[in-house]
């Protein structure tokens, strides 16, 4: 963590008062920053503003409330697995990065998976919480708004479309027609 906290300029007791999770998206954040991701390009803000400056109807899968929950609710030692493994991640997050945002770009969720997964191999009990967990609360709500006579556009961040217990395979198990473009 000291490492860490040397090489983002910020002394390590600034640190001493987060919760785990919170030093862990923290470094994350900042580290993404230096490599020149902008959450404000985020695919998500981008349609978030567009539909709020059209007037358009927005739906969400979850409320800020749930996604802070998810983190602060983990148990201690999740925590700190949590923590352990990003700071591995921090080491490799450069060619990480650059190989989701590849896989992203391609449309290769097998690689997307596979990148998750590594990711997340010391800690499976966090990725069931944040994305198989999530991804099954989350077809109801989809089914229901594809039920509409409106068109809607869902959007999700990339991670919850990989892998066997993704969004788009729970659709299809429900017997969805799911199509890749």
């Amino acid at each position: 963590m000291k490492k860490r906290a040397d090489a983002a300029g910020l002394p390590v007791s600034q640190f001493e008062s987060f919760r785990p999770w919170f030093a862990a998206m923290t470094l994350t954040g900042m580290e993404l920053q230096r490599l020149g991701f902008d959450p404000a390009l985020g695919i998500d803000r981008y349609f978030y503003h567009k539909a709020k400056k059209e007037g358009r109807e927005m739906v969400f899968l979850e409320t800020n409330d749930i996604q802070l929950d998810l983190m602060a609710s983990l148990n201690e030692r999740h925590q700190d697995d949590f923590l352990r493994g990003v700071l591995k991640e921090l080491d490799v997050i450069e060619t990480l990065a650059s190989d989701m945002l590849d896989a992203w770009k391609t449309g290769n969720a097998e690689k997307l998976d596979s990148i998750l997964k590594m990711g997340h191999a010391e800690e499976p009990a966090v990725y069931d919480r944040f994305f198989i967990q999530r991804n099954r609360r989350w077809i109801s709500i989809i089914q229901r708004l594809m039920k509409q006579d409106d068109d809607v556009l869902i959007i999700v961040g990339a991670g919850h479309l990989a892998g066997p217990d993704s969004v788009t395979e729970l659709l299809k198990k429900k017997g969805y027609e799911v199509h890749q473009r």
